[in-house]
């Protein structure tokens, strides 16, 4: 028997989440199914970033779908890895918050012709997603000054700075300003330009879009049950995830669902493509060890910082920032440094070193037309009806961020769609 809800949402990572809550809280109280392949990942929520990154990459670990590249430019395969279950990647990620550039998301709205995507809007919106806890130690309240107008407080993520910071994060800042780079004193106000410091979010099976003559009516699960949706099937599986969902449901580029034997449903040639991440190369080092210790397991968070440079002279303006007098005076060895201070070089040591750090995105894009997008600013799949994409996949642009943020602000923006057009926010009398 095929059981009927309102909405049925497909991904149980922040975006959908956050969808599912708000849809089954607005006043009309419709019946909402969220399906998730992976387990409820209960424990998950309990571990420090370090207990993450162990249990993430445990060979057979449950909560991680283990993806790898295709080779890339040194001929590597990098890690891809996605998290599985409830909260998605959130229960494998080491916990980062960083919300990004106001400019990000204003070129967002430009580029969509909504201003739902505009700072304006996403400000709004992390005031109601955050439950900021303003904990900096009084020994950094000189270079780290949060206001308190730029979070907010009563929302469903904790974010913290933690009282117990690594031993060396004075250093950071001291060796950022002796080479001539600024301190930011809130990287989460929307101007995230210079070194800072982020908040740290801790505190104290397969399945199958039905159609109906263009119409998405329901989902199938491989593993038998179908559920019907009265209202809108709703897309949440990420920017790997929901093109690939997607594709094996018929949507797609037709020459590639031809190539894999999918009957075609509609001819969508962007889905699958437009694929970015924020990508990292390592170089660092070794300093002598210090008295000061930090418990084992203990989560801090990460000083870091945001300069506008190209890829060469943003690993060359690093290798100075290694260089500064606080760093000389206590460094052993250096770590992965190219061979010599040339472009060449420095992009053999960048390409050969690099890595993911999870952020994909665009993967299902916004825009205006099937010829380069997939989804309308309201999140509606081009040429489908009752069927959206809400998450990573959809931006036009990767922010500058930890992405989580983000993940977190489209399901929110979603939500609101939806429940205006459905017009949840009404009670109807029935007499």
């Amino acid at each position: 028997m095929t059981e009927g809800f309102d909405f049925i949402i497909v991904g149980g990572g922040p975006s959908g989440c956050v969808i599912a809550a708000r849809l089954a809280k607005s006043p009309a109280r419709p019946s909402v199914l969220l399906l998730e392949a992976g387990g409820p990942n209960e424990d998950a929520a309990h571990l420090t970033g370090t207990e993450r990154y162990e249990a993430e990459f445990r060979e057979g670990s449950p909560l991680n779908w283990a993806y790898m590249t295709e080779p890339q430019v040194r001929g590597q395969k990098i890690d891809y890895s996605r998290g599985k279950g409830l909260g998605g990647s959130t229960a494998i990620n080491f916990c980062g918050w960083v919300v990004g550039s106001s400019e990000d998301y204003d070129e967002w709205a430009r580029l969509v012709g909504d201003d739902s995507f505009g700072w304006k809007n996403v400000r709004r919106c992390l005031q109601r997603i955050e439950n900021f806890h303003d904990d900096v130690p009084v020994g950094f309240r000189e270079r780290i000054a949060p206001s308190s107008e730029d979070h907010g407080v009563g929302g469903a993520v904790d974010l913290s700075y933690q009282k117990e910071w690594l031993p060396t994060t004075d250093d950071v800042f001291r060796a950022a300003e002796e080479v001539g780079l600024g301190i930011n004193p809130d990287v989460n106000n929307g101007s995230p330009i210079g070194m800072g410091i982020g908040t740290a979010c801790i505190y104290k099976g397969t399945r199958k879009i039905i159609f109906k003559q263009g119409v998405a009516v329901g989902v199938k699960v491989t593993s038998g049950p179908r559920f019907r949706a009265r209202k809108e099937v709703i897309i949440s599986g990420g920017a790997i995830n929901s093109p690939q969902l997607l594709l094996l449901s018929g949507l797609g580029p037709e020459q590639e669902l031809r190539k894999h034997g999918i009957p075609r449903v509609l001819d969508l040639p962007q889905i699958g493509r437009n694929l970015q991440d924020h990508c990292f190369s390592t170089a660092g080092i070794v300093i002598e060890k210090g008295s000061a210790t930090t418990p084992p397991l203990q989560q801090s968070p990460s000083p870091m910082g945001w300069f506008q440079l190209p890829a060469v002279l943003s690993m060359r303006d690093m290798l100075r920032f290694f260089q500064a007098p606080t760093w000389k005076r206590k460094t052993v060895r250096h770590a992965s440094w190219p061979q010599d201070s040339s472009d060449k070089a420095i992009w053999e040591a960048f390409s050969s070193n690099l890595r993911s750090s999870w952020h994909m995105a665009g993967t299902v894009t916004m825009g205006h037309n099937a010829q380069e997008a997939c989804v309308d600013s309201s999140f509606n799949v081009i040429g489908m009806q009752n069927l959206r994409v809400a998450d990573m996949s959809v931006c036009p642009l990767l922010p500058n961020n930890h992405t989580q943020s983000t993940a977190y602000i489209i399901g929110e923006i979603a939500a609101e769609k939806i429940v205006a057009e459905h017009g949840l926010n009404q009670v109807r009398a029935v007499l």
